[in-house]
């Protein structure tokens, strides 16, 4: 859960170019993560043969959650890198590529923007069911 809210904040921090409200969005995330990581950090300290059983099934819920985010994170977040460009290169398949380049970027933030508000609907759903 530590290191999705870390690279939350990185998407944050690096200001992608993401499409409008998904800023927003990724806030909103941090925010609730925020408060489930706080959530779980009282759960964590009952044995977990002591917990109800709803408070277990909560907990792998955001554990299988939290696998989820980070693995669309980490997509994202490798996809998004520019990839080395040859030292010499005629100017004309340049600016193709260039070209190239932002046609997939734009493809990409739409991608991302439309997984972080799955993401979002599904934190929503969970955060819905806490219990503790």
């Amino acid at each position: 859960m530590v290191s999705l809210l870390s690279k939350l904040g990185e998407l944050v921090k690096e200001e992608y170019e993401l499409q409008n409200g998904v800023k927003d969005d990724v806030e909103f995330l941090r925010s609730e993560l925020t408060s489930i990581h706080a959530a779980l950090r009282v759960v964590a300290e009952v044995p977990w043969d002591q917990l109800e059983e709803q408070v277990r099934i909560w907990a792998e819920d955001v554990r299988d959650l939290s696998y989820a985010m980070e693995n669309a994170l980490d997509t994202f977040l490798v996809r998004v890198e520019d990839p080395p460009k040859p030292e010499k290169v005629n100017w004309l398949k340049k600016k193709i590529g260039d070209m190239s380049n932002l046609l997939d970027k734009g493809k990409l933030r739409h991608e991302i923007g439309k997984k972080i508000r799955d993401i979002k609907e599904k934190v929503k759903e969970v955060a819905d069911r806490r219990v503790c």
